[in-house]
């Protein structure tokens, strides 16, 4: 187990350092900062003088070698637009995204589990095409057009929500939802399906030949055994909520990270977007270490070579 960990580990940081310069290389074909901050009569001297200040005048190996050196002391620059660390300025906006995904990741589990099981229980129902078409509807809405519906439905015409911003629970609702939406179609679908082939499996079929009562062969038999291929959906979809929101945040004007990345890409904030980045890259393959441990958890048939 700790020689297994310990690689999964250091695949991990080969994923994060893929990441890091993926996105310092793709980041440099947004533009030159230059032309964005500097007024449209700066001089031929002044721009020189402004590129050379950023290292940008130099070749783009060199740049890349000099971010890496400056990552590995922690030092990930600072913001071309707010002048400050780029670093700071990022994890300054954690805690706002951390209450949209959280929220998010209870409502998807809230609506995608109970459907899924039911659906799933009595396949081929009025119940299971219900489900489905929920299902289906969820992941193909786009999330910007549900928000903007929710926004038009349930604040502007019901004002029972606030439209923008952040505050108390209420402002999470609209957000959350649109957020959970996706993941909660996709989840439902997915369990549905496992559940359906657990079902037909000879050691459920002999539960129920013992005289097993329903909750006992759903829960011990069925569920346990259905949550393993889940968990590594759930893994991946809570890593989606956490760096994937940023079309949500912009939408509803919540300040979080994801909108903060936005910006950032808009404005060629070339060190706030690459530390967003690294964060996000730091999450997934994180879930997905916790996912590979949790499997030899849930399931001691696992082998670890």
């Amino acid at each position: 187990m700790l020689g297994y960990t310990v690689r999964r580990i250091a695949f991990s940081l080969f994923v994060v350092f893929g990441v890091v310069t993926l996105v310092f290389f793709l980041s440099r074909l947004s533009g030159d900062p230059a032309l964005l901050y500097l007024p449209e009569q700066a001089t031929p001297q002044q721009i020189a003088a402004f590129r050379h200040q950023l290292g940008l005048d130099r070749p783009l190996i060199m740049q890349y070698v000099m971010y890496l050196d400056q990552a590995v002391h922690l030092n990930l620059g600072d913001s071309l637009r707010h002048g400050g660390s780029a670093a700071r300025l990022v994890f300054g906006r954690m805690n706002a995204t951390l209450e949209l995904a959280a929220f998010a990741f209870v409502i998807s589990l809230t609506i995608s589990v109970p459907m899924g099981i039911l659906s799933a229980i009595y396949k081929d129902s009025l119940v299971d095409a219900a489900a489905r078409v929920l299902a289906l509807i969820g992941q193909c809405t786009p999330i910007f057009w549900l928000g903007i519906v929710l926004i038009l439905v349930f604040a502007v015409r019901l004002h029972l929500f606030p439209t923008s911003g952040r505050g108390g629970l209420t402002h999470l609702v609209l957000p959350g939802v649109t957020l959970g939406t996706y993941s909660a179609g996709f989840v439902m679908r997915i369990l549905r399906a496992e559940v359906i082939t657990i079902l037909g499996h000879d050691y459920v079929r002999t539960a129920w030949a013992k005289g097993l009562r329903k909750p006992r062969v759903y829960i011990r038999h069925v569920l346990k055994n259905a949550g393993i291929p889940v968990l590594t959906l759930v893994g991946l979809q809570l890593g989606y909520l956490l760096s994937g929101a940023v079309i949500t945040e912009f939408v509803f004007a919540y300040p979080g990270m994801g909108r903060l990345a936005l910006a950032a890409i808009l404005e060629r904030d070339f060190p706030v977007v690459q530390v967003f980045a690294i964060f996000s890259g730091c999450i997934m393959t994180t879930l997905n270490l916790a996912v590979d441990l949790l499997y030899a958890w849930f399931d001691p048939r696992i082998r670890l070579t």
